[in-house]
């Protein structure tokens, strides 16, 4: 039978997830000649054989490709035969613009946890991988994916790997980490007095830290950890001290799903999660947590499984079945990845030891966050295990830069018709947070060949983000400044999610976005697309005296909810929330809200939580951003009744809802009860903002975004009521609801608004 060939291009998920390999045992088990390769763009792939055994190729190709790989784009093209010998694996071509996706990192695989119990060069190795598992876009300086664009480059393969690396029948073939520990990198423990480089000793020395109740910074995948037995209140305690967290619960590493069980409710897909390559921190539902410590109070466990070989020889090696796994930054600082940097928390007394390696961290990044709701897994934070996979998108955004917001911040680039999400990078209030950002910025203008014609902005005038945009702008003379709404942002991220084009409900419910009347807005009613919209309903504003200060002390924001609601004779009530907050405190703020003193008004849902968690003494100054919200979830009761938010002229007024928590709290009704009815106003208001608006507008697809939709109990609520009453409802998935998905509803306006062609 005459033989064929065919070239074909290969784009998406396809490097560093050990696809040339899996490309060539394919080939060769079927007897087809030619080549593969990688290039700037993705694979490229030559066979020559058989139509029958190219048409079994291309069939594999597809069904059988790595699991962590995941095909965007397949082009074949009949080319004429070459008459090659055999198949090969060629060089990687570099030259253009066009980029492939780099694999975010991958949990370590049960083949290397095997090899690290059997293979002599590998026995106890925290390094071990292979091209199923490993660190990726955490080394990668540049593309294509070889080993001499990243933190490998300085360690030269011993003759064992070597031969791993070019043999095809190896799971180590072509795995660019590939390493043992006669080649690879090596940890080293560090005290203010001894410091040890024996992996076995480092061992030993970590078990009796814990056992003692120390704490310890270790470098990982992304950054450094502090880790302590989360079974030791006194040391959990120490650690929230040093890192200033008075309430935010931490998340938990155990030694395994069995273990995990133990102390959460676990159901099949959350099961999944946890075990998955990704191997994020899962939200789950706390039966008991390994101390009081850890969560103090809240009925969630954040949990994670080991994901590199060092995690799983560490559990094995300690007596604790869990340890606090927090990321070593202290408050408002950004995540530590460099050894020098960790070396100065020992210095400060902020830990016990330092268990370093000598494997830089390319692109430091946080561990990602999935809670699920109504069944779906939703992506809280997004940071290792999804970057930077992009998001597919319908228009092409190739040059675009948007910025994100200020806090929980993300940016994002677009190449052709793909939106690159950066790691989670932080509150940009902090300078060493906002160095990191302009540092990532140009890490990813590097990476992935972003020249920016267009720059999008967040409308704030006073976002760093936004001003550091400004700045870019000026820099590049010929690109575009794309101011965006920040509501119209979040309605945007979800449309360009679920490649919606057109006229939705757009329903945006957060704590702060710069309105276009100069007011702050979050409680948004809008009829938007991808380039318009228009504000319909909101609640009524609240007026905030100090503006970020009452923000961080909410009790300032309840004081003027309720002198709105009752007036002053509200100070002569017999409250509890009196005694917490000095009642000349209060009468001071009064004062400065009847002469209108530094007063901005807000529609913020999020000031609304604020304003009841005040009230019932939940939280009176914040010690994280949206404490409110979540402690005001973390006691909410299936009550059947709801506060009431009258409509009146295009606006849910909150002075009746405050009247009613006032009286059921004079009347000694439990906080958790109190919270559920405000929760189901708020569902209740939701839900008859979004008939009003289909009511004037005839649309019934209606898109939900906001850092309010990571409510658990609102969101599956408002889905379950919107759709029995036949609205099609979209929300953000593959991206953060809060403001760490705002750069993609950015990026997608601003791709629609320009009209941009894909290069």
């Amino acid at each position: 039978m005459e033989n064929i060939a065919k070239h074909i291009k290969v784009t998406g998920l396809v490097q560093g997830v050990g696809f040339r390999p899996f490309i060539y045992r394919q080939a060769s088990r079927m007897g087809l000649k030619g080549w593969v390769r990688n290039h700037t763009g993705g694979v490229e792939i030559h066979i020559e054989g058989t139509e029958d055994s190219c048409k079994k190729f291309m069939d594999v190709l597809v069904s059988n490709a790595p699991e962590a790989s995941a095909i965007t784009g397949l082009e074949d093209t009949s080319v004429p035969v070459k008459m090659f010998s055999a198949f090969e694996i060629k060089p990687s071509l570099n030259g253009t613009e066009r980029i492939t996706n780099i694999s975010p990192d991958i949990a370590v695989c049960p083949g290397c946890l095997k090899d690290i119990k059997k293979q002599p060069r590998r026995l106890n190795y925290p390094f071990t991988n292979c091209t199923h598992c490993g660190p990726r876009f955490s080394i990668v300086r540049d593309i294509p994916y070889d080993r001499q664009n990243t933190s490998m480059k300085l360690f030269e393969m011993c003759p064992e790997c070597r031969k791993e690396y070019e043999n095809i029948t190896d799971r180590r073939f072509h795995a660019q980490p590939v390493s043992c520990m006669h080649c690879g990198p090596q940890y080293q423990w560090t005290t203010k007095d001894n410091k040890e480089s024996c992996f076995s000793r480092i061992l030993q020395n970590l078990s009796s830290a814990l056992s003692q109740g120390k704490i310890i910074a270790i470098k990982g995948t992304g950054g450094f950890h502090l880790i302590c037995d989360a079974k030791n209140e006194a040391s959990v305690r120490r650690l929230r001290k040093i890192k200033q967290r008075q309430s935010k619960p931490f998340a938990v590493m155990f030694r395994n799903l069995n273990t995990l069980k133990d102390y959460a409710r676990v159901n099949s897909s959350q099961e999944l999660l946890l075990r998955s390559w990704r191997r994020p921190i899962v939200i789950l539902d706390s039966i008991y947590p390994p101390s009081e410590e850890v969560n103090r109070g809240f009925t969630t466990l954040g949990a994670i499984l080991p994901y590199t070989p060092f995690h799983y020889l560490l559990m094995e090696n300690i007596h604790t079945p869990a340890i606090v796994f927090s990321s070593a930054n202290l408050k408002a600082q950004p995540l530590i990845s460099d050894n020098k940097t960790a070396l100065k928390l020992l210095e400060s007394s902020s830990c016990d030891a330092v268990v370093s390696h000598d494997r830089a961290i390319q692109n430091k990044q946080d561990d990602s966050i999935i809670m699920e709701k109504a069944g779906t897994p939703v992506i809280v934070r997004r940071a290792r295990g999804f970057v930077p996979e992009p998001v597919s998108l319908d228009i092409p955004v190739e040059g675009i830069l948007a910025m994100g917001a200020d806090l929980k911040n993300a940016f994002c680039t677009g190449k052709d018709y793909r939106a690159i999400m950066s790691q989670y990078i932080g509150d940009l209030e902090d300078f060493d947070v906002f160095m990191h950002f302009q540092t990532t910025i140009n890490n990813f203008k590097k990476l992935f060949r972003v020249t920016p014609h267009s720059i999008a902005i967040d409308t704030h005038p006073q976002y760093h983000s936004s001003r550091y945009g400004k700045k870019l702008a000026r820099e590049h003379p010929h690109a575009g400044l794309i101011p965006v709404q920040h509501h119209h942002a979040h309605i945007a991220s979800v449309l360009a999610e679920h490649g919606l084009d057109e006229n939705v409900i757009g329903i945006a419910m957060d704590g702060t976005g710069f309105g276009d009347d100069g007011k702050i807005w979050g409680s948004e009613f809008l009829i938007c697309d991808l380039q318009h919209y228009q504000r319909l309903y909101h609640l009524a504003y609240i007026p905030l005296q100090g503006g970020e200060k009452a923000i961080r002390q909410p009790w300032r924001t309840a004081v003027a909810a309720m002198h709105q609601a009752l007036g002053e004779e509200y100070l002569n009530l017999p409250l509890l929330f009196h005694q917490y907050v000095d009642i000349s405190k209060q009468r001071m703020l009064i004062k400065a809200l009847n002469q209108r003193l530094n007063i901005h008004e807000s529609c913020g849902m999020g000031r609304l939580f604020d304003v009841v968690a005040a009230l019932v003494n939940l939280v009176h100054i914040a010690d994280f951003d949206g404490e409110g919200p979540v402690k005001l979830e973390n006691i909410h009761t299936h009550d059947t009744e709801a506060y009431h938010l009258p409509f009146y002229n295009g606006e849910y007024r909150y002075e009746p809802l405050i009247r009613s928590v006032v009286k059921d709290l004079l009347d000694h009704f439990a906080p958790e009860i109190i919270s559920g009815r405000f929760h189901n106003a708020v569902v209740e208001m939701i839900c008859d903002g979004a008939e009003r608006t289909a009511a004037k507008s005839g649309l019934k697809k209606v898109a939900l975004s906001g850092g309010i939709f990571q409510n658990r109990i609102i969101t599956e609520k408002v889905q379950a009521r919107l759709s029995r009453k036949g609205f099609s409802v979209y929300m953000n998935h593959k991206v953060p609801c809060n403001d760490g998905g705002i750069a993609l509803g950015q990026l997608a306006i601003t791709g629609k608004k320009t009209k941009n062609i894909c290069v």
